[in-house]
């Protein structure tokens, strides 16, 4: 399948690298890998709205989420990618529609096989969502926040950072070329 989904287990939610890196670095992340991906949704082509979606490998015996990379999705695509959060935070059915037949869509496949796939997925995130998870930010590792930020929601429903003005305090201005070659060099 082109787009997948991906519903986070509860007890990893609000913890990805997004919301737990310390100052701009996220900013620097996003950007070099929508340079990478030029500047376009690396399923459907759009080129709006564009969001960089962490990509999170499980390990179910170990119980470690492990973050394998990164890439660049439509605000569309990326919510069909978390259908599960995004059709819970949503009660109107005209959205629930769009994310399913984009997902059809793209993934050339019938409603019969949509369904089978998603329900696969909810069971799976049912059994998931009843561990606890070891997070594994491999390099990112180092930068992450000790206290976990405030979280909110936008107009939109997406999750956003409250800002708080020491957590935005980080370093000397010249250490982001070297972040900058590190990040170029992970996500290629």
């Amino acid at each position: 399948m082109r787009l997948t989904c991906e519903f986070v287990p509860k007890t990893l939610q609000n913890k990805g690298l997004s919301v737990m890196l310390k100052g701009r670095m996220w900013s620097l992340i996003s950007r070099t890998v929508k340079e990478i991906n030029g500047y376009k949704c690396v399923v459907c082509g759009d080129c709006f709205w564009l969001i960089t979606h962490e990509i999170w490998e499980y390990d179910d015996e170990k119980l470690v989420q492990r973050l394998a990379g990164f890439m660049t999705l439509c605000s569309l695509c990326h919510r069909v990618k978390h259908m599960q959060g995004s059709l819970l935070r949503t009660g109107r059915d005209w959205n629930k529609i769009c994310y399913i037949r984009k997902f059809m869509r793209i993934n050339g496949i019938s409603w019969g096989e949509c369904k089978s796939y998603l329900e696969a997925k909810l069971r799976e995130w049912g059994v998931r969502s009843t561990k606890n998870w070891t997070i594994d930010y491999g390099v990112f590792g180092k930068h992450i926040r000790v206290e976990v930020p405030a979280i909110r929601t936008n107009w939109l429903g997406n999750y956003m950072k409250v800002e708080k003005s020491e957590s935005r305090k980080f370093g000397k201005v010249g250490m982001w070329e070297n972040y900058y070659r590190e990040i170029w060099d992970i996500v290629h």
